[in-house]
């Protein structure tokens, strides 16, 4: 009786369903198709460059700070060249 106990308390827990699993996969599909569909709607296909889309998204972004903060970035970018041409002529010396 004891060790009936025993085999009894070493059963192996039962498997995850399957259906779990079809759960998974019919997630990805619809995840696969609801990204195909902006795709499309974006105009941009297989040969989509993701890179390319990053860099004119921060581009753009780098436009809207220049325009809303021009004054900042005028004297930004004049300081960058007089400490460029400070460091050329302690450079030639």
């Amino acid at each position: 009786s004891k060790m009936l106990e025993d085999v009894k308390e070493e059963e192996p827990e039962p498997m995850p369903d399957i259906v779990e699993l079809d759960d998974s996969e019919d997630t990805l599909e619809k995840f696969k198709a609801a990204k195909k569909k902006v795709e499309e709607q974006l105009g941009v296909g297989g040969d989509f460059n993701e890179d390319e889309l990053r860099y004119d998204v921060m581009l753009e972004k780098m436009k809207l700070v220049a325009q809303e903060r021009a004054e900042e970035v005028a004297v930004l970018l004049q300081d960058m060249i007089k400490n460029d041409a400070e460091f050329s002529n302690r450079k030639d010396i």
